[in-house]
């Protein structure tokens, strides 16, 4: 998989926001089941989720069809 919007026909997550929650200049799309090979753990994990009406989010506008 790789971190461009190129691979959206794939199946995977799209990042818009970085660490700190600030927006990113281009949104990533990362595969969720992507394993670190030297640690065996998960690459990224799920840390916070939210009310997308609390923040006025449209949730379809971040589902990849």
């Amino acid at each position: 998989m790789t971190d461009s919007l190129d691979a959206a026909s794939e199946a995977g997550d799209r990042l818009d926001w970085d660490e700190e929650f600030l927006p990113l200049s281009e949104p990533k799309v990362i595969d969720p089941a992507a394993v670190n090979p030297t640690t065996g753990q998960p690459k990224h994990q799920i840390i916070k989720t939210t009310d997308p009406h609390k923040y006025g989010i449209r949730v379809s506008d971040y589902l990849l069809s």
